[in-house]
């Protein structure tokens, strides 16, 4: 009956052979291997950039307090710098198309460096919601209510 089932599906669906699900596995590793090399080059412009960057002390500690909670171990300015780095980065590389003459794909690496510019500075948040949301998660199991209750 399961294998019927199985066959069934198949037709339709496709399953990953044990050599996809390999390849998978070797892409997820290099795809670490890339996020490390992205920290060498990154790293040093980071720090060179975070030499220019002042910030007000409320916005320094409350950054400082998050970073910390989210469990990113860089300084408020450091982080404000990668940013920085990120956005500085994309948004210079169009400059590659621009003699080839592909405006259309050089405006949108620049549209991708703003959107990079933001989504590196709201990193924090996305993180600390879903501490939140584990830390409520825990809270609701620890004692005892039920999430029909809460609205």
């Amino acid at each position: 009956m399961v294998f019927g089932t199985y066959t069934l599906v198949g037709n339709f669906i496709t399953f990953p052979t044990k050599r996809s699900e390999k390849v998978m596995s070797t892409f997820k590793h290099k795809q670490g291997e890339g996020e490390k090399i992205y920290s060498t080059v990154t790293y040093p412009l980071t720090k060179l950039i975070s030499k220019f960057i002042r910030m007000e002390n409320y916005q320094k500690r409350k950054l400082e307090k998050d970073l910390q909670r989210a469990g990113i171990r860089l300084t408020p300015i450091e982080y404000n710098a990668k940013a920085y780095v990120t956005a500085g980065l994309t948004i210079l590389s169009p400059f590659l198309f621009i003699p080839s003459d592909l405006t259309v794909i050089t405006m949108c690496v620049l549209i991708l460096g703003i959107v990079l510019f933001s989504k590196e500075r709201q990193s924090v948040k996305g993180k600390l919601k879903k501490i939140t949301i584990y830390e409520l998660r825990y809270e609701i199991q620890q004692y005892g209510f039920h999430t029909s209750k809460i609205t």
